[in-house]
């Protein structure tokens, strides 16, 4: 594969959510067979933003299930590819995020959103920056 061959390091994102709770085995043989995934992060689904509480009942995981699915596969970890579960209480409000309008925000899971700016706007760049 040319990416190999380039020594191009990959980092694969995986939303975790109670459609694809049985599909995980089925990501990680697919993902493990490829040298150049370095890393792949699981993060537990967020219910957050209008979307995500109206689809809170197809996709939420409770809590446990997700530390099941942690425990199974963070021992599978590795030098050729570091696994890492990331839950929803540990990622609230530690990650900034950019919507489709350019507009820079954190959310907590109670949905509330705390909002920087805009990234199209350069007078709001400050603002953004120190809040990484």
């Amino acid at each position: 594969m040319k990416i190999e061959r380039e020594n191009i390091k990959i980092g694969i994102n995986t939303v975790f959510h109670k459609d694809n709770i049985d599909d995980m085995n089925n990501i990680y043989e697919i993902l493990k067979k490829y040298k150049c995934i370095k890393k792949w992060q699981v993060f537990q689904y967020m219910p957050i933003g209008p979307l995500g509480k109206k689809n809170e009942s197809i996709f939420k995981v409770e809590d446990y299930e997700f530390e099941e699915k942690k425990e199974q596969f963070e021992k599978l970890s590795n030098d050729q590819m570091r696994i890492e579960f990331k839950s929803a209480k540990q990622r609230s409000k530690n990650y900034m995020l950019v919507n489709s309008i350019g507009t820079a925000y954190r959310v907590d899971l109670d949905n509330k959103i705390e909002t920087f700016g805009n990234i199209g706007e350069s007078k709001t760049w400050n603002n953004i920056l120190k809040n990484i």
